[in-house]
C-alpha cells in the first residue's frame, strides 16, 4: 500500500531488465529500492513477509537502542523502542517499513556502533557505523547531518580521553567512500548515472515544491500527541541531571534537532517523516528519565512520572489507536479481480497506469504485469503545479503511447496534493481527447464512482477502442 507499492514494482521493473531513472521514471533515492530488494528477498514478496521485515526493522532498532543505553540503564533504550513501536504501528499499514523508518533504523544502529567503537577504543565499529549511516544516505539524504554530527562529537571525545582520533576517522570516511563509490557503480552498471543527474533530481524538486503546507501545519503535526507530555520533563532533567555534560545525551539531543530539521526540510507533515525526531527524542526521553532515578527524591520523582506516563498512559493510547484502525487497500484488490477476466499474456507490457500511489501499481505488482511505460506516478502528467518539466515528460509519455498504444489504460482518480477527481486527465487536453477519442471506458471500481462524485478513491478500466481483448465474465 502507499509508497511500499511504488518500490516493490519498481524493483520489479529492474527484474524484467529495466533500467532505474533512464527508462523507469522516478525521483526517489537509489537506496529506497536497495533496501526493498533486500526486504523481498528475504522476506518474500507477500504482504506477510513486508510485515516481517517491517519487525525486523524494529528489532534491529530495539537491539541499538538498548545498546546505546546498556552502559547507563538498558532500560531506557527498550523505554524507547517500544514506545517508537507502538507511534509507529497506529499509524497503520501505509507507514510498513517507509523509507524514512529504513533510514532510522540505519541512522541508530549507526549510533550504536559508533558508541561501541567509544567504549572499546575500535576503529572497526567506526567502519561499520559509516556503512550503516552512508546507506541511510543513499535513502534521504538529510541522513547525512547525522553522520557528520556524531562522527565530529565522538571524535572530540576521544581526543579528550587521549586517543588518537585519526584511525577512527579514516574508517569512518572509507566506509562512506565505499558506499558512494557503489552508488556510482550502480547508476553506471544500469546506464542510468546521467538519466540520475537529469530526471532524478528536477524531478525531487518538483516533487518537493508540489505541496508546501504552511508553517504552522508543519509545526502542529511535527510532535506525536504521545511526546508532548514527556519532552517538557526530559527538558527539565536535561539541566537538574546535568546531562549536557555527558557526549553521549549532546549527541543523542543533537539527533533529535537534525530530526526535527529533516522533518520541517521535506515540508510534507507527513507522519513517517518524523521517525528520525520520534526515535531519538524517545531515546532522549527514556535516558534522562532512568538517570534521574538514580539522584534525588525530586529529581527521581521526575523521571519516575516520565516512565510511569509512558507506560500506564501513552502506550495504551497507542494500542488503542493500533487495534482499532482500519484501512483497505480497495482500488488494489477489485483493480486485480477485473484484470484477471483478462488474458495475462495478452495484458503484459500492454497496460498503463495513470496513478500516483492509490494502487494501480499494486495490482499490476500483484498480477506480475509489466507496464507500456516506465511512468512511476502521473504528477506531472496532470499536474496543476506550474513546471517546466511539465512539457518535456507529457512530449516523451505521447510519444511512448502513440508508438506503441496498451491495449488498457488505468486510471484512479489520485491526484498528489490536490482534491480527488478522474477529471485530472483534463489538465492535459491533448490526453484526455486522445484517451476518449481511442479507449471506452469497460469498468470501474471499488463503486459507481460516477454517482458518488469526485471525492472518494476509485479507478476506471479504458479499453483501446476495435481491440479484439475480450473479458471472461465472473
Amino acid at each position: 500500500m502507499g509508497d511500499t507499492q511504488v518500490f516493490h514494482y519498481g524493483v520489479f521493473l529492474m527484474k524484467a531488465g529495466m533500467s532505474p531513472y533512464r527508462q523507469i521514471i522516478d525521483f526517489n533515492m537509489p537506496g529506497s529500492y536497495w533496501f526493498d530488494f533486500l526486504g523481498t528477498t528475504l522476506f518474500g514478496s507477500s504482504d506477510l513477509g513486508w510485515r516481517l521485515y517491517d519487525y525486523t526493522l524494529l528489532s534491529l532498532l530495539a537491539f541499538a537502542t538498548i545498546s546505546i543505553t546498556s552502559t547507563c540503564d538498558w532500560f531506557a533504550g527498550l523505554y524507547a523502542a517500544v514506545l517508537f513501536a507502538l507511534i509507529h504501528a497506529s499509524e497503520g499499514p501505509l507507514a510498513t517499513a517507509e523509507r524514512d523508518e529504513v533510514m532510522t533504523v540505519l541512522v541508530v544502529v549507526g549510533y550504536a556502533l559508533v558508541f561501541l567503537g567509544v567504549r572499546y577504543r575500535r576503529p572497526v565499529h567506526f567502519f561499520t557505523s559509516g556503512i550503516c549511516l552512508a546507506l541511510a544516505a543513499t535513502i534521504k539524504p538529510t541522513a547525512a547531518a547525522f553522520e557528520v554530527l556524531l562522527t565530529v562529537t565522538a571524535l572530540f571525545q576521544l581526543r579528550k580521553e587521549g586517543v588518537r582520533t585519526f584511525p577512527f576517522l579514516r574508517a569512518i570516511v572509507v566506509a562512506t567512500l565505499i558506499i558512494l563509490a557503489a552508488t556510482l557503480m550502480f547508476l553506471l552498471w544500469r546506464s542510468s548515472f546521467n538519466a540520475f543527474l537529469m530526471r532524478a533530481l528536477p524531478l525531487g524538486a518538483f516533487y518537493s515544491a508540489s505541496i508546501r503546507p504552511s508553517f504552522p501545519y508543519l509545526l502542529h503535526y511535527s510532535t506525536p500527541r504521545g511526546l508532548i507530555p514527556l519532552l517538557p520533563l526530559a527538558g527539565l532533567l536535561f539541566f537538574l541531571n546535568r546531562s549536557w555534560r555527558d557526549w553521549r545525551f549532546r549527541v543523542i539531543v543533537g539527533g533529535a534537532i537534525l530530526g526535527l530539521a529533516s522533518y520541517f526540510a521535506q515540508t510534507k507533515g507527513f507522519a513517517y517523516h518524523r521517525y528520525p525526531f520520534v526515535a531519538f527524542a524517545l531515546l532522549w526521553c527514556g535516558m534522562e528519565f532512568t538517570a534521574a532515578l538514580r539522584r534525588g527524591r525530586l529529581i527521581g520523582a521526575i523521571g519516575g512520572a516520565g516512565l510511569l506516563i509512558g507506560a500506564v498512559l501513552i502506550a495504551p493510547f497507542y494500542l488503542y489507536r493500533t487495534f482499532n484502525f482500519v484501512q483497505t487497500d480497495l482500488i488494489s484488490m477489485g483493480l486485480v479481480n477485473d484484470l484477471e477476466r483478462y488474458p495475462s499474456d495478452k495484458l503484459n507490457g500492454r497496460v498503463q497506469c495513470l496513478d500516483g500511489v492509490a494502487g494501480c501499481y499494486s495490482a499490476l505488482y500483484r498480477l506480475r504485469l509489466k507496464q507500456s511505460t516506465g511512468l512511476m506516478g502521473d504528477q506531472l502528467l496532470f499536474s496543476s503545479h506550474p513546471n517546466p518539466a511539465v512539457d518535456t515528460y507529457r512530449d516523451e509519455f505521447m510519444n511512448e503511447i502513440k508508438s506503441d498504444p496498451p491495449l488498457i489504460f488505468v486510471e484512479t482518480s489520485y491526484r498528489f496534493g490536490d482534491p480527488q477527481t478522474f477529471d485530472k486527465i483534463d489538465a492535459w487536453p491533448a490526453f484526455a481527447e486522445f484517451l476518449r477519442t481511442n479507449y471506452a471506458l469497460v469498468g470501474e471500481g471499488p463503486g459507481d464512482l460516477r454517482t458518488q462524485g469526485a471525492d472518494p478513491l476509485g479507478y476506471r478500466i479504458y479499453l483501446q477502442a476495435g481491440s479484439q481483448l475480450t473479458a471472461t465474465t465472473q
